[in-house]
């Protein structure tokens, strides 16, 4: 699995760094691959405010051309002064994406959320839990 970062830009660089994930992507012949950023890009299919700029629609377009979805879509990411907005996605091929979960966090050290994600954990085994006497343990080591 390959795990590429983007970082905020305008939408001319936006562009640019999804034409260089695709290629590389092809040339390396990635089967698996998340994408993750804060790519400032609202589309009304992801953004929770379902408003649109430049960067979504273009993000938008990518994310169908190459056959990959997103992992957040409509989540808050981002808050200022009492608005909120989606612009920190995680992306991945659609091959994978029952594979992975995506979960926010519910505090924020900056104007953003931070985003956890990875494979599922399965059931944990549930045990059962041993009683003993502390006292007791002390006294016997």
């Amino acid at each position: 699995m390959t795990m590429v970062h983007l970082q905020p830009c305008d939408v001319c660089h936006l562009e640019e760094r999804l034409d260089f994930i695709t290629d590389t992507v092809k040339k390396q012949k990635w089967k698996h691959c998340i994408t993750v950023g804060d790519t400032n890009a609202k589309h009304s299919t992801f953004d929770v405010r379902h408003q649109e700029d430049r960067r979504g629609k273009l993000l938008h377009q990518w994310l169908a051309d190459n056959d990959v979805m997103m992992l957040n879509p409509g989540e808050v990411t981002h808050f200022r002064k009492g608005h909120t907005s989606t612009i920190d996605h995680v992306l991945c091929s659609s091959n994978m994406v029952q594979e992975i979960e995506c979960q926010m966090t519910t505090t924020a050290t900056s104007d953003h959320f931070g985003t956890h994600f990875g494979k599922p954990v399965p059931n944990q085994i549930e045990t059962k839990s041993m009683i003993c006497d502390i006292d007791k343990f002390d006294v016997d080591l």
